[in-house]
């Protein structure tokens, strides 16, 4: 049975879903290039534009610039950004390196998305490009008495904004490529994460019975890597033009290969141009992504700890300093129970079924590796104690549960790495308290 052909204009209907919106607004920040891109080219129009003074307001009304007045602003500006552009670059590059190799590698991409930096390349580089443009133009004759007025106010103003943008840059060099900064950043994006997942268990879809097994079409990846996100938008409208239903097996984060099934589309038979299609709605890449991933944004956490952890960091108060920041994002959304996804709102995606998280996994991802490796450390495995027990008291389900478990793990753990015999007994006696005051509670 063939499936119908969508028409031309539903095929080049533009899809303007938010969240869709949203998704490629946020790989475009993460990428260096694009705001410093569409500045300049702004620049370049604001640059040309104040020709048209020219043809708007007589000569009479404007006073006479002399235009070696305006090349020597010009030219200076010009020589001077260059060379700022360069050497922010250098500085940005530095703080990169700084990230990767002070917290963790996956941290890199978050810093690299880091406003202030790029509005003040972006400023940087667009002054330069404006600069030149407005000397070349100058040099022949593009403009008239009032399109030099209009451009010597044009440039007065680049000027305020550009020792804006250079003050508020020293600030940010105070910042970025900080080890402090860098937790910081993390923890912004993996309480994000975190937080859209509780609202939105979902994605947007249907949650699927736990245990369910639809038959059906197997989808599966066309290439090797992690699966960074899926298009849920996409897998929606091609599952409602064939009048089935999108289960999804595996969420984003996974390992995704040829042979492992993405999802089964049930009650329908696709062409391949809908294959195609459901196939291009999940987007493998090299690394994991935090946006549509709660998970890896614990795990990116708990890297930084285990780092500093290791022997050549030998820095128990960051391992200390994230496992607060653990605590504070799995305390500060916990799950709800009895909480119907978006408050009880329809799906926006009705034919898209998605597979809940093992809310152990969590706890697993956050603690897990700590527990090993923070066992030798009185201090970090006190503060482990602790945070899984303030975990387990202000959360319920498989999440408090979990946290019991790995807090009698933890505890395991220090037993054969402390030397102390009252050392071994503090950690057995806090993890000991934890299971006496969830089972009172």
């Amino acid at each position: 049975m063939s499936t119908p052909k969508p028409a031309l204009w539903q095929r080049l209907r533009p899809d303007w879903d938010p969240r869709r919106l949203a998704l490629w607004r946020a790989r475009l920040r993460e990428q260096l290039w694009f705001r410093p891109a569409w500045w300049s080219a702004l620049a370049v129009v604001v640059a040309l534009l104040a020709s048209a003074a020219d043809h708007l307001l007589p000569d009479r009304f404007v006073p006479g610039i002399d235009p070696s007045a305006l090349k020597t602003i010009l030219t200076v500006i010009a020589s001077s950004m260059l060379a700022v552009s360069t050497f922010s670059l250098s500085i940005l590059v530095s703080a990169f390196a700084s990230a990767s190799s002070g917290a963790t590698p996956r941290a890199t991409r978050l810093v690299r998305a880091n406003d202030d930096a790029q509005t003040a390349i972006a400023a940087f580089l667009s002054t330069f490009i404006y600069s030149v443009v407005a000397l070349t133009a100058l040099g022949i004759g593009y403009y008239g008495s009032a399109g030099r007025f209009v451009l010597l106010l044009v440039t007065l103003a680049v000027l305020a904004h550009l020792i804006f943008r250079l003050l508020a840059w020293v600030n940010t060099l105070s910042q970025i490529g900080r080890l402090s900064h860098t937790m910081q950043t993390v923890e912004q994006a993996a309480d994000a994460a975190y937080a859209q997942y509780r609202a939105d268990p979902a994605m947007g879809g249907v949650l699927a019975q736990p245990g369910a097994s639809p038959a059906g079409v197997v989808i599966t990846a066309a290439s090797v890597g992690y699966l960074r996100s899926v298009d849920m938008a996409a897998l929606d409208r091609v599952a409602e033009r064939l009048g089935g239903t999108v289960h999804l097996r595996e969420r984003p984060g996974v390992y995704a290969h040829p042979a492992r099934p993405l999802a089964v589309l049930s009650g329908a038979s696709p062409d391949r141009q809908a294959l195609e299609d459901l196939r291009a709605a999940f987007d493998v890449a090299r690394e994991r992504d935090m946006l549509q991933d709660p998970r890896h944004g614990l795990i990116v956490l708990s890297e930084i700890a285990l780092r500093a952890l290791s022997p050549a960091v030998n820095d128990p108060g960051t391992g200390i300093a994230i496992l607060g920041v653990l605590g504070r994002v799995l305390i500060a959304h916990p799950p709800q129970a009895g909480a119907t996804p978006q408050d009880g709102k329809p799906p926006r995606y009705p034919r898209v079924t998605v597979p809940a998280i093992d809310e152990a996994d969590f706890i697993q991802d956050a603690f897990g590796p700590l527990s090993r490796d923070a066992a030798g450390l009185l201090e970090v495995a006190t503060r482990l104690q602790k945070t899984l027990a303030a975990v387990a008291l202000n959360t319920g389900g498989k999440l408090r549960q979990q946290a019991i478990a790995q807090a009698t793990l933890a505890a395991e753990y220090a037993a054969v790495r402390l030397d102390l015999d009252s050392e071994k007994a503090q950690i057995a006696t806090l993890a000991r308290e934890l299971r006496t005051a969830t089972d009172a509670g």
